[in-house]
């Protein structure tokens, strides 16, 4: 699918590109059915994304639903309980990624409510393309030892693509 081209095209150009030692699996099983779109992994953290698309505009995240004027969307639900669980080694976060369908990065714009920070572990979060590749880089380059290949861990994620 486009959607996930597109994610792969940028993880790929500002995210691996910048920690060599990161590595990308996609279309991942859940242990609990489900799916997960798209595994990166940098040393001993693990970031797991799901990706959908919006249209452009302002868009506010309450925590559970994004609102763009009287129009409410609910991301893409998804649980990483089951995947931390298999991989207790790992320090294991989830991501949405909003795409804008015309490639602009910093598009959607999303604000989050100041009860739905994404830094608590209950609230997933929610990012346009820009502020995921920040994130991403630095959850996955500031963790502890991020110049390691996990391999142990690299191998299981790819048993578990569909």
């Amino acid at each position: 699918m486009v959607r996930e081209a597109n994610t792969i095209n940028l993880l790929s150009k500002n995210v691996l590109n910048v920690l060599p030692a990161a590595r990308l699996v996609n279309g991942v099983a859940a242990p609990h059915g489900g799916h997960y779109d798209h595994v990166l992994v940098a040393g001993y953290r693990m970031a797991v994304i799901n990706t959908m698309t919006l249209p452009e505009g302002y868009y506010s995240f309450d925590g559970n639903v994004l609102r763009h004027g009287n129009k409410m969307t609910q991301p893409p639900a998804f649980s990483i309980s089951a995947l931390q669980r298999s991989f207790m080694q790992m320090n294991v976060m989830a991501f949405t990624l909003v795409l804008s369908p015309n490639g602009n990065r910093h598009e959607p714009v999303i604000e989050y409510h100041r009860n739905a920070n994404p830094a608590l572990a209950t609230t997933p979060n929610v990012l346009n393309a820009a502020g995921l590749v920040r994130e991403l880089k630095l959850f996955l380059g500031s963790g502890p030892t991020p110049n390691v290949v996990d391999r142990a861990s690299l191998a299981h994620l790819r048993e578990a693509m569909y």
